[in-house]
């Protein structure tokens, strides 16, 4: 019987052979049974901590999302630090451009004392280090005094987009001139709410701007990344994704 037996699974394989049957799928190291090979993220685009040091030798601490030619460099305002830009950059990481998010000197990761009036120095050490990466164009995004940071900033540096949000004209040392803000060429994209006493420093920026410029106030008295926890919080993210996407080439 074991003869028989033998020979009908002989005679079944060559039969199976015959017509066609393709062979079992191998497995992959370290998966039971084979099956559809798991789907990879590409090296180098996940989160990963990063840090660079400021032309007066301080050293930040940063976390840099995706890749990609356009840098989004994402300033925190003055209670908080880097984390509050991470939902958004990730989502513009997703969507295929390098997010960097990084702590002011004397903030989270970073090291040295805080001193407002210096940050401006901070963001311009950010822009090198995207360049670094291989940025070619740039879009910075500020909150508060990171809003003032961006604005004095970008009337340097050269942006294809710039967002300023609940930023004040002066704070604790740090003052940007109308004269800055007139010599930012890129579109703008300022965000303040009704009740917020910032908000009338952000309106005199988008007043002295030149075009190309855009304008949103939110009802109620939300301060820059805190209007993320309000329920303005999703058409402030959407809002900040479609500037991007409009005005980067």
């Amino acid at each position: 019987m074991k003869v028989h037996t033998t020979a009908l699974i002989l005679i079944s394989m060559l039969i199976l052979a015959a017509c066609g049957a393709p062979p079992a799928t191998p497995s992959l190291p370290g998966e039971a049974g084979g099956g559809v090979a798991p789907v990879l993220t590409p090296e180098g685009v996940g989160p990963r901590a990063v840090s660079f040091v400021t032309e007066d030798g301080v050293a930040l601490g940063g976390t840099l999302y995706g890749s990609g030619s356009t840098a989004v460099i994402f300033s925190h305002m003055f209670p908080t630090d880097q984390t509050s830009w991470t939902a958004v950059a990730q989502e513009l990481a997703g969507r295929g451009y390098m997010a960097l998010t990084y702590d002011f000197r004397g903030y989270g990761a970073s090291e040295g004392e805080k001193n407002v009036s210096r940050i401006d120095r901070d963001l311009r050490a950010a822009v090198a280090f995207v360049r670094e990466q291989g940025a070619t164009d740039l879009v910075l995004v500020g909150a508060s005094m990171g809003g003032t940071a961006t604005a004095k900033v970008s009337a340097a540096e050269n942006p294809v987009a710039v967002i300023i949000i609940s930023a004040p004209v002066s704070f604790r040392g740090l003052t940007v001139s109308d004269d800055e803000v007139r010599a930012i060429t890129a579109p703008k994209l300022f965000i303040g709410s009704e009740q917020d006493a910032a908000t009338r420093d952000t309106l005199h920026m988008f007043d002295v701007a030149p075009e190309p410029k855009e304008k949103h106030v939110y009802p109620g008295s939300g301060h820059g990344t805190f209007i993320f926890d309000s329920q303005y919080g999703d058409d402030l993210m959407q809002r900040i994704v479609r500037f991007v996407e409009t005005n980067v080439r």
